[in-house]
């Protein structure tokens, strides 16, 4: 699960793109979802959304940006917890949750959720800081 900031996309999407390259995703292996956040969060895609790399790798390179310099990242992980790691959404009960957040500054402090969410099973929380 990738949660990154909806501004300044320009440079995230080329990485996560990069990423993809060294990412076999399938319905019955990785899956891959993809939440923004802003002043609010917004899932782009779920898991079960797509079944290939080049597909995830179409949908990150189609998001819009926006110019909203709002850093509240506590919400994209909340938005990927309560709406992507759920079973309805795709998720596995046999399988490690990973969410990989990427962020510059950031307004928001996110330690109390990202404790809950690593203290809930089998889940697994990196932070990847942009450079500004």
């Amino acid at each position: 699960m990738f949660i990154v900031e909806r501004y300044n996309l320009r440079y995230l999407k080329r990485f996560l793109s990069e990423v993809m390259d060294n990412i076999t995703v399938s319905s019955d292996g990785i899956r891959v979802g993809l939440v923004t956040f802003d002043s609010g969060a917004y899932t782009q895609f779920r898991l079960t959304t797509y079944s290939s790399s080049e597909s995830v790798r179409n949908a990150i390179e189609s998001i819009a940006e926006t110019n909203r310099t709002d850093h509240l990242v506590d919400k994209g992980l909340i938005e990927a917890r309560d709406n992507v790691f759920t079973a309805s959404r795709g998720d596995r009960t046999t399988a490690s949750n990973h969410y990989v957040f990427i962020v510059g500054p950031f307004e928001s402090y996110p330690e109390a959720v990202a404790k809950d969410i690593r203290s809930s099973g089998s889940n697994y929380i990196y932070a990847i800081r942009k450079l500004s």
